[in-house]
């Protein structure tokens, strides 16, 4: 069974995804900041991360190129709604691309997209 690993600082998204991807049949983890999904990477044979761009303690960037470093295997989605400051979600996605995302999803988004990507990310993973 596929290991998933959600982080994001928001409780409902973290829960809504997690419910959804496990109805899918993925065994899923999940992180309130990026410090705790990076430790959860560490203890779990973790195959794909969905992650937030913008938290409290370490933004999903940081996640980005500390798990290309690390464990350079795991699939990488990154989500983004923008900032308080700026609705310009679509520069952060890109700049998650350019940091090593391998997919990247604007909040809000439909779950048959989340399944769709994951599906699709995993199905190039022995």
């Amino acid at each position: 069974m596929k290991q998933l690993l959600i982080i994001d600082d928001d409780a409902v998204i973290r829960q809504s995804l997690a419910r959804v991807l496990e109805r899918s049949g993925y065994q899923v983890h999940t992180a309130s900041s990026g410090h705790q999904g990076l430790r959860i990477c560490e203890e779990y044979a973790i195959d794909l991360v969905v992650t937030d761009i913008f938290m409290p303690d370490s933004d999903g960037f940081e996640v980005i190129m500390n798990l290309k470093q690390s464990h350079p295997r795991i699939k990488l989605i990154t989500m983004s709604g923008g900032t308080r400051n700026s609705s310009d979600s679509a520069f952060y996605l890109e700049t998650a691309t350019d940091f090593g995302a391998d997919h990247v999803l604007k909040k809000p988004f439909a779950h048959d997209e989340i399944l769709v990507a994951v599906a699709a990310l995993l199905s190039h993973t022995p």
